[in-house]
This record gives C-alpha cells, sequence and structure tokens, in this order.
C-alpha cells in the first residue's frame, strides 16, 4: 500500500504536510515543513510522494432539499 498524504494549515506560518501509512493509522508531519502557500506545500508532498492528497478545508454540509429525495 502506498502511502498518503494531506496539506493542513500550519499552527506557524501556512501550511505543513502530513504523511499517513496503513501499519501506523495516524497522520504525522514530514520532518520541519513549514510553507507560505498551498502550492509549495503540494509541490515539497510531490517530491517525497506518488500519491498526494490536497486538503480541501472545511466543508460545511448542505441542507436536504425536497427535491433531493425524488
Amino acid at each position: 500500500m502506498s502511502a498518503h498524504y494531506r496539506i493542513v494549515r500550519d499552527g506557524h506560518a501556512g501550511y505543513e504536510v502530513q504523511l499517513w501509512r496503513w501499519w501506523l493509522p495516524v497522520w504525522l508531519q514530514i520532518g520541519i515543513n513549514t510553507h507560505a502557500t498551498i502550492d509549495k506545500a503540494e509541490a515539497f508532498a510531490t517530491r517525497h510522494a506518488d500519491y498526494v492528497v490536497k486538503l480541501l478545508g472545511r466543508i460545511e454540509p448542505q441542507e436536504e432539499s425536497s427535491d433531493d429525495h425524488k
């Protein structure tokens, strides 16, 4: 199984890349990496990954309308 990567907001100055492995099912930061933009964080992850997952951010659930059940 390949590793999965995600980009999350960093508590310092931007974004960080995190790694998830099936044998250790928690997200871990890859070394010390803080990036000013999502694009720079993605470029960092791409250098270390064969599969990159981009975090989309908080997505609010939408209320179902009555048309959704037809």
